[in-house]
């Protein structure tokens, strides 16, 4: 296969004639053109060969190998096949003519050699063959792009479609080319998926100085498990855009188990084994010491801390299960939620009341469309970032469950700590993110928290946007899911 990158135009000429060799290195010295000779059609051929040429001037009348054949064997080898080739003769015969059109020639340049008329078949071959490289890379670029497992869409400057890949039309559900052209690739992204982080997708084209990570999520259903599709882009300039949507499902479901196991269960089981430990050392150094019925008591809250971590070790192994295969959400009861909000507050070492409102108001008790097993540690999170923000350690919270305007359902989580700067809040979804720096150089920030909380809400349909509050300090939280059954 024949280099596609662009250098010096190279000519090879092959002919016994010494003053015509002469005449063509005189006439292209100084050009741009790097010309190579060979005196006989077994020298040109391996020249070829070893250094396949742009263009080849070729004599017909040659002793040894004539003309003629090295045009044959030039046309049957396959790294040299397309190498245009100008024939240099001074037989004026149409059958001569004939013989080395049907042999693969492409022009034809008498002899003696026109210096201007040279230069000039030169110009028009170098620019044929430029278009030529083009094309052949273009054609290895659709033939890979076409069999990539990521979709493909290169887009017009108005964000529609001007060509997608077999992967592209299969996640988008596009038809075959050629009307799978001139669609909307945002709205119907959005008809499908939910944009992770929302605002990800805001102003569609994005400012492309600007790289944030960018997820399509197409929630769980009793048919498949979520999806999770990174949206990769490129600037094309006046030629529109290019996206590459990848599948990172693997990815993101390997980071939701380990968090959720690491941290949330982590947290459940930390509890009773201290209670057990607890009550253990107790009775082996003071049991000589105590009294009948106290004894009873610590044997009694062993047992109690004992079912406590056998149930939370059941809902661990449960978890690893589902896991495998995460089926649609099971609404969350709206009288469930108080009770809830306590046990991420317990978890999260918060004491303070959590005040749950909107019970019982407008739709009276509607569920909430997001599993109790995902907005507990949704919860946990959360408050865990408000206690650590808040300047005393005993945030306020308050929790409203309301119906926006435009549909669906929200909860609202807010607290009393701190205003975040508002560079903070474009960024505090993104993994890894840290807020600020304390005294020693630690880094507290959110971590990957926050970006944990998107997932799971993303992956039950829903979205989450943080804003700092107007009423005071602290900041509000937005979980929007739609209701339930609706699609994307």
């Amino acid at each position: 296969m024949r280099s596609c990158t662009i250098s010096a135009f190279r000519v090879l000429l092959i002919d016994d004639n010494p003053y015509a060799l002469q005449t063509v290195q005189s006439a292209l010295a100084g050009t741009g053109y790097d010309v190579e000779t060979a005196t006989n059609g077994a020298d040109g051929l391996e020249k070829a060969a070893r250094t396949p040429p742009d263009v080849i001037l070729l004599d017909l009348v040659m002793p040894g190998m004539s003309g003629i054949e090295v045009l044959k064997r030039l046309r049957a080898s396959p790294v040299l096949a397309e190498v245009s080739i100008v024939v240099v003769t001074s037989l004026d015969d149409r059958a001569s003519r004939l013989e080395a059109l049907g042999a693969g020639a492409d022009e034809f340049l008498g002899k003696p050699i026109s210096v201007p008329e040279l230069r000039a078949r030169l110009r028009t071959l170098s620019k044929v063959n430029r278009y030529r490289r083009l094309a052949d890379e273009r054609a290895r670029l659709t033939w890979l792009a076409e069999g990539s497992e990521d979709g493909i869409l290169l887009l017009r400057p108005d964000g529609t479609t001007a060509w997608t890949n077999e992967a592209a039309r299969r996640l988008l559900g596009l038809p075959a080319p050629p009307a799978d052209a001139g669609v909307s690739f945002l709205e119907r992204a959005l008809a499908l998926y939910v944009a992770s982080p929302e605002d990800a997708f805001a102003g569609w084209p994005p400012p492309f100085a600007e790289r944030i990570d960018r997820h399509l999520v197409r929630p769980g259903t009793a048919a498949a498990a979520p999806l999770w599709l990174r949206v990769d882009l490129f600037d094309g300039g006046t030629d529109g855009t290019s996206i590459c949507l990848r599948d990172v499902t693997p990815a993101v479901s390997s980071f939701r188990d380990s968090w959720t196991i690491g941290h949330v269960l982590g947290h459940k089981l930390r509890t009773p084994l201290n209670g057990i430990l607890g009550a253990l050392d107790v009775i082996s150094h003071d049991r000589q010491t105590l009294a009948p019925g106290e004894l009873d008591e610590w044997v009694a809250e062993m047992t109690s801390q004992s079912d406590r971590l056998r149930q939370h070790v059941l809902d661990l192994l449960t978890f690893s299960q589902q896991t495998a295969f995460i089926g649609p959400e099971e609404p969350c009861a709206a009288a469930a939620l108080p009770g809830i909000a306590r046990r991420a507050a317990d978890l999260a070492g918060i004491e303070t009341p959590v005040t749950v409102t909107g019970l019982g108001e407008g739709g009276g008790d509607a569920p909430f469309p997001l599993s109790a097993s995902r907005l507990e540690p949704v919860l946990f999170e959360l408050f865990r970032n408000s206690l650590r923000a808040h300047p005393e350690g005993q945030p306020s919270l308050l929790l409203c469950l309301r119906r926006p305007e435009g549909g669906g359902v929200c909860l609202d989580v807010l607290d009393d700590g701190v205003h975040l700067p508002p560079e903070a809040l474009k960024s505090l979804w993104r993994p890894g993110y840290q807020l600020e720096a304390r005294p020693t150089g630690e880094l507290p920030g959110t971590g990957l928290g926050l970006a944990y909380v998107a997932l799971l809400v993303a992956e039950a349909g829903g979205s989450v946007r943080l804003e700092n509050r107007s009423d005071g300090p602290g900041v509000r939280v937005e979980i929007r899911m739609r209701e339930t059954g609706s699609t994307p």
